[in-house]
Parts: structure tokens; C-alpha cells; sequence
């Protein structure tokens, strides 16, 4: 079996596939719903109706919400998604293949609108500053006292951290964030001498990777992910060193011995608390939502379980005769 076969027909795939192609088929309710969306967020990009980045990727996050409840409750993937992959992976499926269907056409108009509200807001070329001013004696600057990447390690980050800019997924974007942020973690130990280090230690040395990278859109590209993974992503790892990312971005940002090197600025404090109340209070609402789902899908689940292997066996119900048993089917 070739690798292509594997690829085209691995279950994730086929998840994907299916939803992509029930996407642009505006006679079912997913593909009017995704369609008229498109073309209601290009109209407003177009118009300038966004007053900030944060706005409108929280419209968005909210649509691939809306989107995936839809999904569930329509019943309109066919086979459904439960004879496709397992439940524990069910959510994951369908947030990558709606990424793929919604995000990826919106891909350079939503990267062209949020370096344009960046710019109009000053907050890009405030990092862009900042990322060139600390170029020259940055871990003493930033108060380094632990081991940090060698030239070949930061090499390595930096052409993570652009290959994160190509892509239209969030997930793909903190996978390759967490890979950054780990080998800035592990090389924390490598200075001679330096048996333990203090968490807190590690902040000031992802600051000096972010600087030795000088990659301004990095701004960006973590409120893109901020916004738009869903709230079971941020927590663990991925909260971790996302928001740390954050917190270093906003350490470059403030002015030298304005505040200790280890802590966050009252100004990220505060955006980091109100950020995580309201990504908190989303994933109560979308948790509530889907527990008041479940007796509408197992139904729907049910009957289109049927429906397929009617299709599948060539066997129609005879009205005449007595439904098929558990044993029958």
C-alpha cells in the first residue's frame, strides 16, 4: 500500500475531505452557512468594519464554533463522523477540517488585515522598534542567567517561527510554537556550572531567542492563535508557552528597567486576565452547548448509522415487515 493511498484515506484525511467538499455545496446547511460567511467576512474586511485584529478574529473564532455545533447536529457528513474516528479524536477532526475549509481560502485577507489594523494602531512598529533596540547586549539587557541556543539552535527557531507564518492553522502554529519554546527550555541547563534553574528564569531567555530571531509578525501570529485555537488548547503546554510568548513579546516591548526582567508588565497582567476570563467563559458556553447536544446527535447518529447500511447492504425497510433487530444489522 502506497504512502499516498495511506495519506488520501487515513481517517483524519477523510474527515477533512468530507467536510471540504460538503463546504462548497450551498444546497446543504453547512455548505450555505460556510459560503455566506466567506463572502460576508470578505465584504467586511473590504469595507474596513473591523476596528481591531482581536475583534475580528473573535468573530471568526465564534463562526468555526457555530460551524462545528452545526456539523454535529445536522448530520449532513456522510458516512458519519463516528464510523470515521474514534470520539476522543472526533473534536480534533472537525477543527482542522474546518480550519482547512474556512480559514485557508481567508488566509492572506486575514493576514493583510491584521498587519493593516497593526500598523493603524502602531502596535507593529512599536514591536518592530523595540525587536531592533535590543539587538545589541540583549542578555545582559534582559538579565539571562541561564544557558540559551547556540547559533545552530537559534537557526533552527527562527526557521520554525517562519515556517509558522505559512501556515493557516492555529494547531500547526503551536505545535511548531512548542517545539521553539521547548529547545529554549532544555538549553536553559547547558551553561557551564548551571546545575538547576528557576521557572522563572525561563522567560528572560525565550525573550532573547525572540530578539536574536527579529521576526516582528510574531505579534501576530500569537494573537492569531490566542483567538482562534479552541479553549481546550489552551490549556497545558499550549497555554503555557503561548502565553509566555506573549509575556516575552510584551517584555521586549517595555522600557529597560521599567520592570524586573522575570515578572510581566501591570499592562500584560491585566490583558492576560481578561484574555483568559473570556476564553474561559467561551469554553463553559461551548461545553454547556454541547452537553444539551448529545440526545439530538445520538439520534441523528442513529438514523444515519441506519441510513448507511441500507446503502451500504442494498437493503431497503419493507414497510410490511417488523424493523430489523440489534442482530439483523
Amino acid at each position: 500500500m502506497t504512502a499516498a493511498f495511506v495519506c488520501v484515506f487515513a481517517p483524519e484525511r477523510r474527515v477533512a475531505r468530507l467536510v471540504d467538499e460538503l463546504s462548497h455545496d450551498k444546497r446543504s446547511t453547512f455548505g450555505s452557512l460556510v459560503q455566506d460567511f466567506l463572502e460576508k467576512l470578505r465584504q467586511e474586511i473590504e469595507a474596513s468594519k473591523h476596528n481591531s485584529a482581536v475583534e475580528l478574529l473573535q468573530g471568526v473564532r465564534r463562526f468555526l464554533s457555530q460551524a462545528k455545533s452545526l456539523l454535529l447536529e445536522a448530520g449532513e457528513i456522510e458516512p458519519p463522523i463516528e464510523m470515521l474516528v474514534p470520539e476522543n479524536e472526533k473534536d480534533l477532526a472537525l477543527e482542522k477540517a474546518l480550519f482547512g475549509c474556512v480559514l485557508k481560502p481567508l488566509k492572506i485577507q486575514l493576514q493583510q488585515t491584521l498587519i493593516s489594523l497593526h500598523t493603524q494602531d502602531g502596535s507593529l512598529q512599536k514591536i518592530t522598534d523595540s525587536l531592533l533596540a535590543y539587538q545589541e547586549g540583549a542578555l545582559e539587557r534582559l538579565a539571562v542567567r541561564v544557558g540559551v541556543l547556540d547559533v545552530r539552535g537559534m537557526d533552527r527557531a527562527k526557521a520554525k517561527l517562519m515556517l509558522m507564518q505559512r501556515s493557516h492553522s492555529p494547531i500547526d502554529k503551536v505545535l511548531l510554537l512548542l517545539q521553539v519554546c521547548k529547545s529554549v527550555y532544555k538549553a536553559m541547563g547547558t551553561q557551564p556550572g548551571e546545575e538547576r534553574f528557576r521557572d522563572w528564569d525561563f522567560l528572560p531567555a525565550l525573550s532573547y531567542v525572540l530578539v536574536q530571531c527579529n521576526i516582528p509578525q510574531l505579534l501576530l501570529e500569537t494573537e492569531y492563535m490566542m483567538e482562534l485555537l479552541e479553549p481546550s488548547w489552551l490549556t497545558g503546554e499550549g497555554g503555557y508557552y503561548l502565553t509566555s510568548v506573549y509575556a516575552s513579546l510584551c517584555l521586549i516591548q517595555s522600557k529597560p528597567g521599567a520592570t524586573p526582567s522575570c515578572s510581566l508588565t501591570n499592562e500584560a497582567q491585566e490583558y492576560l486576565r481578561e484574555w483568559s476570563r473570556r476564553r474561559g467563559q467561551e469554553a463553559k458556553i461551548q461545553k454547556d452547548s454541547q452537553l444539551k447536544q448529545v440526545e439530538t446527535i445520538d439520534c441523528i447518529y442513529f438514523f444515519s448509522l441506519l441510513d448507511y447500511l441500507f446503502i451500504c447492504s442494498e437493503w431497503v425497510p419493507n414497510p410490511h415487515h417488523s424493523s430489523p433487530s440489534v442482530n439483523d444489522l
